[in-house]
């Protein structure tokens, strides 16, 4: 069985605002799109659109047509949209109406200039991007197959919950809500619902009811909050999936004490999505036992898990396709326990996982900030219980505290916004070989600098911090101990 047929066979629908479709609507919808996309020739489409039912109807007329979806993230700058679609040679673009192109239901489809771009793995489906560790998206090219392999495991394991109700908070730019919300929702016959405009937690399970959510932490703290004060509107909740970054065990020991329904997991692009969910009986603290579609795990020397999967991508766009059977690292430490459970222990090197789930390479923000005339060095850090990063800085000769906020305001101008610095510490000295913050070749002592700010005040960085919902993100701001938190498995 194919993944289209998956999806438009087993009786699911979408809702979209106040108008519902059925699997003969959506089959239709899509249908006619995939006939339109046959009719241009199109090879690489990027669907350019908010959460929506158009999205699905494009995404499932991409399978129909046999031609490479990239959806495109709505957090991706101007700069990582282009990026993207010159990397995977996307030929056609979907997007909203009012710019240009032919009005194809509520949206305008419009053939670009030639593009030829890298030559694709046989198979390619999908391109999805992450958000990049270095700046530039990194495209994972996903195979029908593997992402229908991948959706089986997760209803497999979500099956005792009968869900009838999925609302999609995350984008389906992402993949983890683009397989396990849109796709699994349709394959096992429930009602997806969806809504481009912004809409507040608090109003979608008003007036939603749904029984499933798919959220990264910060959107658990969020919804914990709401039960605490509006109990009422969490009890249809049967299912609360968690992922996207570490989520901390006490927020996981109060949605337990509120009675909320929530399943930490771990996922991996690479692997078609979620790898491990917690479900059933697994040690405290784990993500869970791997899924049927993970066939094997092992850890390096230094810990790092890789992953054997039947559902393992074909290859990264620009680079060789990668052998069946190959090992897939992970850059993350973890461990077994006894009982077959997996703990992720935490990132591997630098790289920082955002409560967002965004992987950021604090080299590429750091690149960002030493642009700015008013700061001398700079070392950027974060945790996975923040959406956003710090900054400790030596100001440039002369400059002062307010020159630095400018100077860093400037600097997440042009990065997006899970990059962006949202607090700030300022360094009395220069970092130097001689006081140990940097080494004898210039780099700095992450370590030793980050032990020697651990009790600095940071101070907020002021800035517009946008707030959505179905975009992926909450409408509100928490403050806990001080810090600020704007922000999958």
């Amino acid at each position: 069985m194919t993944l289209a047929k998956a999806v438009l066979t087993r009786g699911g629908s979408i809702k979209d605002r106040e108008v519902t479709y059925s699997a003969s609507d959506i089959r239709m919808q899509a249908v006619q799109r995939a006939e339109h996309l046959v009719r241009m020739r199109s090879k690489v489409v990027a669907i350019d659109l908010p959460n929506s039912a158009e999205w699905a109807f494009w995404d499932i007329a991409c399978l129909l047509a046999e031609v490479v979806a990239v959806p495109l993230p709505p957090f991706f700058t101007e700069q990582q949209r282009n990026y993207v679609q010159h990397n995977a040679g996307v030929d056609t673009l979907v997007t909203l109406p009012g710019a240009g192109g032919t009005a194809i239901g509520d949206c305008a489809v419009r053939k670009l200039s030639a593009n030829r771009g890298y030559s694709l793995p046989d198979e390619t489906a999908k391109i999805t991007y992450t958000s990049g560790t270095t700046g530039a998206p990194k495209g994972v090219c996903l195979s029908g197959q593997g992402m229908l392999m991948s959706a089986r495991a997760i209803n497999s394991a979500s099956a005792s919950f009968a869900i009838e109700r999925h609302y999609s908070l995350l984008p389906y730019g992402v993949l983890l809500e683009n397989v396990a919300g849109l796709y699994c929702g349709l394959m096992r016959g429930s009602c997806v619902i969806t809504r481009a405009a912004k809409i507040e937690l608090d109003q979608v399970l008003r007036l939603e009811k749904p029984n499933s959510l798919i959220l990264v932490p910060e959107m658990l703290k969020a919804l914990l909050d709401l039960g605490r004060v509006r109990p009422s509107l969490t009890q249809p909740l049967r299912f609360i999936a968690v992922g996207g970054a570490k989520t901390p065990a006490s927020w996981l020991d109060q949605a337990q004490a509120l009675g909320l329904p929530v399943f930490e997991g771990y996922g991996l692009s690479e692997c078609g999505s979620v790898v491990a969910l917690h479900v059933g009986e697994a040690m405290r603290g784990s993500v869970g036992h791997p899924l049927p579609h993970i066939e094997e795990v092992r850890f390096s020397a230094d810990n790092e898990l890789q992953i054997r999967s039947a559902a393992a991508f074909l290859g990264y766009v620009g680079e060789p396709p990668r052998r069946s059977g190959q090992w897939i690292p992970t850059g993350d430490a973890a461990h077994l326990h006894a009982d077959g459970s997996l703990t992720i222990d935490g990132r591997l090197g630098h790289r920082i996982v955002t409560s967002r789930g965004r992987n950021v390479a604090p080299e590429w923000v750091e690149s960002a900030l030493m642009e700015q005339d008013a700061i001398e060095q700079c070392m950027v850090t974060g945790t996975d219980d923040q959406p956003q990063l710090n900054a400790i800085v030596v100001p440039a000769r002369g400059e002062g505290i307010a020159a630095v906020q400018l100077a860093i305001s400037s600097a997440n101008r042009t990065l997006p916004e899970y990059a962006r610095i949202d607090r700030l510490a300022v360094a009395d000295e220069r970092w130097t070989p001689e006081n140990e913050l940097l080494t004898s070749t210039g780099k700095l002592r992450r370590a030793a600098i980050a032990d020697r700010f651990a009790k600095a005040a940071f101070a907020h960085v002021e800035h517009d911090s946008r707030r959505m919902t179905n975009l992926g993100y909450l409408s509100t701001i928490h403050q806990s101990a001080g810090d600020s938190l704007n922000d999958s498995l």
